[in-house]
């Protein structure tokens, strides 16, 4: 059982991607297609709608085969080559790399204080560990990341079925690690992670942006230090 527990994001609050979404696309036509002259931006309006935490109300599959997750994901990305003028074919066999592209471990680095937070936290007698809206090949890339040493559970919506700020997205949290004493939630989105994880009841804190928050952080160790006292 874990008394005390600190659920952190992952993506832009303990580690990050360089490029989003849309930037896959271009990393993808510069391999396929060098000079091809399209931008991030002419497919980022495209690439923010259609996704599972888009429609976090309803509960989704549990996906138990990544093949399941990325096939909408990489029907998206076609769409986004379409409306930029590629044929139906050509879309999907470009859509088709997104995956690959998506999860290079060269893309994702952890932020650089994400490392001594989650040692602050543990060595005070908190367990770590990661609630993310993320694919289904979230634990490899913490693993990659170095994190995996200091985290000791990590939970995904792709297999949960339950995308952020979902109530049960958090209570599946707590009736897995034999609801805490203590919990705290640490995380880049004032709605999916705040609002979240206060409408069950866990305290949060806002870190790395400056949207208003009751209660905010400049960073995951600034944050980390709150939490400890």
């Amino acid at each position: 059982m874990a008394h005390r527990v600190v659920i952190w994001d992952f993506d832009g609050t303990l580690a990050y991607r360089r490029g989003h979404w849309p930037d896959c696309l271009v990393e993808i036509l510069n391999e396929d297609q060098p000079g091809h002259g399209h931008t991030a931006e002419a497919f980022r309006a495209r690439m923010q709608r259609g996704f599972r935490w888009h429609e976090w109300k309803t509960e989704h599959e549990r996906v138990t085969d990544p093949r399941t997750w990325w096939a909408p994901v990489e029907a998206i990305a076609a769409s986004a080559f379409m409306e930029a003028g590629f044929s139906v074919l050509e879309a999907e066999r470009l859509a088709a790399r997104l995956s690959e592209i998506y999860l290079r471990r060269v893309s994702w680095a952890p932020f650089e204080d994400s490392l001594d937070a989650l040692a602050l936290t543990r060595a005070a007698g908190w367990k770590n560990v990661i609630l993310s809206n993320h694919c289904p090949e979230l634990p490899d890339l913490v693993r990659d990341l170095g994190l995996d040493g200091l985290v000791e559970r990590v939970f995904n919506s792709a297999t949960s079925g339950f995308e952020k700020p979902h109530s049960e997205a958090f209570r599946g949290v707590l009736t897995a690690l034999g609801s805490p004493r203590d919990a705290w939630m640490v995380g880049d989105q004032p709605r999916a992670d705040v609002e979240g994880a206060e409408a069950v009841g866990i305290p949060a804190i806002l870190v790395r942006t400056d949207a208003p928050s009751p209660r905010r952080a400049r960073t995951a160790l600034e944050a980390g230090r709150l939490i400890v006292g």
